[in-house]
């Protein structure tokens, strides 16, 4: 197989897993909220919290106007946790995301991916990072800025503080 045949199978992969996981899921979101991110160059957070969990959602962006966009920590029926940002109503972003990171608290990350251009999934190590001892995914020197949705899947199993 060939480089680019073997990402193509492990993002395949992966997409597969968060199917799988998001069919698992009870209809109960623990939290469900809207915010605005906004271009103009400045890096700025957002953060949902949800007994001692915690997603923050920090990033850099240029272009246009504020964009709306969700943020939800759901469980699964295994016990496990997803934080989910995303752009509002599945619309496409037309922002310019520079870098962006998405960490959990008051669990232990296991795994993550993201959406870019044309909603497709992206790569491990291509365009983002799991970084497990610092608790987050966030972008790789290779992304291309375009950002439509992060997922991360973690645990309240050996939990890290934010």
């Amino acid at each position: 197989m060939k480089g680019g045949q073997v990402w193509m199978l492990i993002c395949a992969i992966l997409v597969s897993i968060l199917d799988h996981v998001m069919s698992k899921m009870d209809d109960n979101a623990v939290v469900d909220a809207t915010f605005n991110v906004i271009p103009g160059g400045q890096t700025l957070s957002h953060t949902e919290k949800w007994g001692d969990l915690t997603c923050e959602f920090t990033y850099t962006c240029q272009g246009g106007t504020k964009e709306e966009w969700t943020m939800s920590i759901t469980r699964d029926n295994e016990g496990n946790y997803l934080c989910r940002v995303e752009r509002h109503d599945e619309v496409s972003s037309y922002l310019f995301f520079q870098t962006f990171e998405l960490k959990v608290g008051g669990g232990k990350i296991l795994d993550g991916i993201i959406y870019g251009k044309d909603h497709q999934s992206v790569g491990a190590d291509k365009e983002f990072i799991v970084h497990r001892s610092k608790n987050a995914l966030s972008n790789s020197d290779h992304f291309e800025s375009k950002l439509h949705k992060v997922i991360v899947i973690f645990n309240k199993k050996g939990h890290v503080e934010l």
